[in-house]
């Protein structure tokens, strides 16, 4: 008989904070054209992490499944 799969890797969650009244802006790639925002608040899980330039970025998905790039 198979072993049992493992269960799925949870991804971390982080949630938006010091951007209010702002948003945040979602990119295509580290310094790419803006694709949409997120808000103070909102609840992303972490992708992936890269550096481009002198600035880190996270790599996220949005609760609503809108994929992109912060930092």
């Amino acid at each position: 008989e198979p072993a049992p799969a493992a269960p799925p890797e949870r991804l971390p969650v982080l949630t938006v904070r010091g951007v209010a009244p702002n948003r945040l802006n979602l990119r295509a790639a580290p310094n790419g054209a803006v694709t949409g925002a997120l808000r103070e608040g909102d609840r992303v899980e972490m992708l992936a992490e890269g550096r481009a330039g002198d600035r880190d970025w996270l790599r996220v998905r949005a609760g609503d499944g809108r994929v992109g790039w912060a930092h």
